[in-house]
């Protein structure tokens, strides 16, 4: 029967007699910056004879094993990640509104292109609508920061993609 290899660990408190583990039966685990895991870990490591190890180092700036001679590969994994907490504001307007007549346009696609506050007043007027020219951009304005439509840069106002979804029309 072949000889299980082992690595000493240490030595028992108070007999002093040796600790060995079997080198296949290896687990480290404990509450995380408390247990000693990686401490543990090196010290068999550097302990284990001519054997090498491999790392999974998955903290940014994690001092484990630097310097180690032994280390196949030491493999330093970052997982970023963005949560977003998103709150749905319920915005109501009729059809008489200019908030709710721009939300008609963005509805039946007529902001699928970009349009300029301009033409949305002329197509608004067209459609019988009284309104002032600046109080249309001021409606438009609200409506990008509310996420319904986006500013393009010198060029007007694009319906954000999946808005549709996110417009109702109800019947009165």
């Amino acid at each position: 029967m072949a000889r299980e290899e082992t690595v000493r660990l240490g030595f028992e408190v108070g007999t002093g007699e040796p600790v060995d583990i079997p080198i296949g039966h290896t687990v480290a685990c404990g509450q995380s910056q408390r247990a000693g895991k990686t401490t543990a870990l090196q010290a068999i490591v550097s302990r284990s004879g001519r054997r090498r190890a491999l790392a999974f180092v998955t903290k940014r700036g994690e001092g484990a094993f630097q310097g180690a001679t032994r280390l196949l590969l030491r493999v330093a994994l970052e997982v970023s990640r963005i949560e977003v907490a998103e709150s749905v504001v319920t915005v109501n307007a009729d059809g008489d509104s200019l908030q709710g007549r721009l939300a008609i346009l963005i509805a039946v696609g007529w902001f699928d292109s970009v349009q300029t506050g301009h033409a949305a007043y002329l197509e608004l007027t067209r459609r019988g609508a009284k309104v002032a020219k600046p109080s249309v951009y001021g409606a438009l304005d609200k409506l990008a920061e509310l996420g319904f439509v986006t500013k393009e840069k010198g060029e007007g106002y694009l319906a954000v993609e999946g808005v549709k979804d996110r417009i109702t029309r109800k019947r009165a």
